[in-house]
């Protein structure tokens, strides 16, 4: 089973797959959507509504439940890596009921980016999460 899903693999990336990559302890479907978020270039053979699916089921899993922030996540230029998915999944959590008041006000400059709200979110305010 592992030698065909690392040879379908291998058919549909030619060029950069590296079959250390799969994390042999997950299960294939598992394994698949690991790659994925690890290595974003990667064809991995589901249909893109299978991948979208399988993104926000992950981003629900860490914390991330608000769909237009896991849309403004899917639409960033480069993807965030999953420490940074995981530092936004913190912060949310984190956030005092005040706080998560005091932006939905959005007195602060609003955020160009997921990046720059993770790096201040008590200084700037996101229009998908402090609305």
């Amino acid at each position: 089973m592992y030698s065909n899903f690392v040879k379908k693999l291998e058919k549909l990336n030619p060029d950069i797959f590296d079959p250390d990559w799969i994390d042999r302890t997950l299960e294939p479907e598992e394994a698949l959507l690991d790659l994925k978020r690890k290595h974003p270039e990667l064809d991995i053979g589901l249909k893109e509504k299978e991948q979208i699916e399988g993104f926000r089921e992950f981003l629900d899993e860490i914390g991330i439940t608000n769909e237009r922030l896991q849309n403004m996540i899917a639409m960033e230029d480069s993807p965030l890596s999953e420490d940074e998915l995981n530092q936004l999944a913190y912060i949310l959590q984190m956030r005092s009921e005040h706080a998560q008041k005091t932006d939905m006000a959005l007195k602060a400059p609003l955020a160009k980016d997921v990046r720059t709200w993770i790096a201040n979110p008590n200084r700037v305010d996101i229009k998908t999460v402090d609305q």
